[in-house]
């Protein structure tokens, strides 16, 4: 054994072999324990392609005496952020400057750096730190599920964070870990709340470890979701804003990660869905991130439009502050197609129109009051300032963009002229 560590610090090209060679030897306690010392510095050293089979040896010869210890040097040494973002330049950075997050939607949504290449880092370079990182969660995955021990140890650990203990990266992507495990997934969440109620785990924390990692995050969409469906209701419940402001974040980041109409449509299907929830604090926390995600990037979103004027149909138990935000969330999109497009001319969909007037015309005071707040909020956003999503991507000086911004202030006058019309119609 001591030969074999002798030959696995002189010769790093056999660390493989010789791991495998050691997982299949029973050793006694004090050789095991300098093993797992030597195993555990090679974190800091080892190549990228070694880091999952050295994860695999430290967790397949714990056991609940030196649990605790490896979770503990895993949490301190393995930056798993290092190998999991390989679509941003900013893979070296720290825990410190992602906590400095503002927890803004279009935040959340925007890139967290450039390209790979830009940095420095081949293709085939890219491609192996990904499969490190795939690899490295698997193993850990495993562990967690088959080793009881290396489960409580971690858990454990987490429960004792506070202070001076942060929350490292490779927390975050354990509790997801755990999260997608149904034999965990209650403690899993338990856990969360707790830490995000202690502040030991903020939300800028969460999506600034997970932001950036689209390779490996895609495995585990279902799981972000899944997740975010269980936060977002979280907002009434005692110590719980924190957990829905997670909750609203990791939809934002769902679509700002994921852009194949897939992943963009499960996850605007998913979140519509808490906008027809019994209680209201869910329904307007949805509204509020539907349309954050719309100012931060309408376009992308503008061909799943059909699915969003669905919420047209749930706005009976709406508030008037979210009948509002679903109406402008519609006029967005309008404007969306046009620029995306590069047409002169901004239609607002015929059928928003309908039931405007439909409502204007209605027998009931709450009917009217809802078409007015409609029509206003059809106004508002067709004569305001274009969101960040579309202006960003307009040529201004542009002879069809010039025409467009006319065309905007023209149907903002004629839905207000037709919701006037309307109204003394009805008064009459």
């Amino acid at each position: 054994i001591t030969a074999l560590q002798e030959l696995m610090e002189t010769e790093i090209s056999l660390t493989l072999p010789i791991l495998e060679v050691l997982m299949h030897f029973n050793l006694d306690p004090s050789l095991l324990a300098g093993v797992i010392d030597h195993v555990l510095s090679l974190l800091d050293t080892a190549p990228v392609d070694d880091i999952p089979m050295v994860v695999k040896f430290l967790m397949q010869v714990s056991n609940p005496d030196n649990a605790s210890q490896i979770v503990e040097s895993l949490r301190s040494r393995l930056r798993l952020e290092q190998l999991a973002r390989t679509e941003a330049s900013s893979a070296g950075q720290s825990a410190n400057d992602r906590s400095k997050g503002k927890g803004r939607a279009d935040q959340f949504l925007s890139a967290a750096g450039g390209a790979p290449e830009a940095a420095g880092m081949s293709s085939s370079g890219v491609a192996a730190m990904r499969d490190s990182a795939v690899l490295t969660l698997e193993a850990l995955r495993t562990s967690l599920l088959f080793q009881r021990h290396v489960y409580r140890a971690y858990l454990g650990t987490l429960g004792t964070l506070g202070g001076s203990r942060k929350a490292e990266t490779l927390d975050v992507w354990v509790l997801l870990l755990l999260y997608g495990t149904p034999a965990y997934r209650r403690n899993a969440m338990q856990r969360m709340r707790t830490m995000l109620q202690s502040e030991t785990l903020s939300v800028e924390f969460v999506i600034g470890s997970l932001r950036g990692c689209h390779a490996v995050l895609v495995d585990h969409f279902k799981t972000v979701l899944a997740l975010a469906q269980d936060l977002l209701p979280m907002g009434g419940a005692l110590g719980g804003a924190s957990a829905e402001a997670l909750g609203a974040a990791l939809y934002a980041l769902s679509m700002g990660q994921f852009s194949s109409p897939y992943h963009r449509q499960e996850t605007l299907a998913q979140l519509l869905t808490h906008v027809g929830a019994p209680e209201a604090a869910e329904a307007s926390a949805a509204v509020r991130i539907l349309e954050e995600i719309i100012r931060a990037d309408a376009i992308a979103v503008a061909p799943f439009k059909v699915f969003i004027k669905g919420v047209l149909d749930m706005m009976g138990g709406l508030s008037d502050r979210d009948v509002a935000g679903v109406f402008r969330c519609i006029a967005l999109l309008d404007i969306a197609d046009a620029y995306a497009a590069e047409d002169s001319i901004v239609a607002v969909d015929s059928d928003v129109q309908i039931l405007v007037r439909k409502l204007l015309s209605g027998v009931s005071t709450t009917d009217r009051r809802k078409g007015v707040v409609g029509a206003c909020a059809l106004v508002h956003a067709l004569s305001g300032a274009l969101p960040p999503g579309i202006g960003a991507r307009v040529d201004g000086a542009a002879s069809w963009a010039r025409d467009l911004e006319r065309s905007r202030a023209d149907q903002a006058v004629s839905v207000l002229d037709t919701a006037l019309q309307t109204s003394r119609s009805s008064a009459a």
